[in-house]
C-alpha cells in the first residue's frame, strides 16, 4: 500500500470514530425526534411538515362524521401549495409517556384556491403493535384529531371516535 493510500484511509477512520463520539445515543423515544420534542414540550426549529410557500392558507370547516374527517384549505394571499397534515392522538398520549402526543397519519398537497379535503380514518390508522400478540391491535377510544400546515402550525381540532 502506497504512503498516500495509508495517510487517507487513517484520515477516513479518524472521521468516522470522530463521528462515532459526536452522534447522540438514541432510546426509543429519541428515535423519532419530532414526537420526542413533542413529548418533552421542546419547539424544534424546523418542525415535521414545515415548508417555504409563496402563499398564505386558511383551514376552516372541520367536519368530523363517524371515520371522516373533512376541512376546506383556502388560499388567501399569494400563490403557492400547501400539505394539510392530519395527526391523531391517542386516547393514553396525555398519561402513557411511551405514547406520541400526536403521529402525522394523513396529508395531500393543494394548489388549488381553495380544497375541500377529506380524510377516512382506518383501523390502522389507531392501532398499535402487541409485542405479547405479535400484531396489530386496534386501540378503541376518543383521539384528538388536529389538522395543519406541519407538526407545530396546527389550526383545526377535533375528536373522532374508534
Amino acid at each position: 500500500m502506497s504512503a498516500e493510500c495509508a495517510r487517507r484511509l487513517r484520515a477516513r477512520e479518524r472521521a468516522s470514530a470522530r463521528a462515532t463520539l459526536t452522534r447522540p445515543l438514541l432510546t426509543p423515544l429519541l428515535a423519532h425526534a419530532c414526537r420526542w420534542y413533542d413529548k418533552a414540550g421542546f419547539a424544534p426549529a424546523f418542525p415535521f411538515g414545515h415548508g417555504l410557500t409563496y402563499g398564505s392558507f386558511s383551514y376552516t370547516n372541520l367536519a368530523i362524521s363517524g371515520r371522516v374527517v373533512s376541512f376546506t384549505v383556502a388560499l388567501t394571499a399569494g400563490a403557492g401549495c400547501d400539505t394539510p397534515q392530519l395527526y391523531l392522538s391517542a386516547p393514553t398520549a396525555a398519561s402513557d409517556p411511551t405514547v406520541p402526543v400526536k403521529v402525522l397519519r394523513h396529508f395531500q398537497k393543494v394548489c388549488e384556491a381553495s380544497t375541500d379535503v377529506s380524510f377516512t380514518i382506518s383501523d390502522a390508522d389507531a392501532s398499535v403493535w402487541s409485542v405479547e400478540q405479535a400484531r396489530w391491535v386496534l386501540v378503541p377510544g376518543d383521539y384528538g384529531v388536529s389538522v395543519g400546515a406541519s407538526s407545530r402550525d396546527i389550526r383545526l381540532t377535533g375528536t373522532v371516535t374508534v
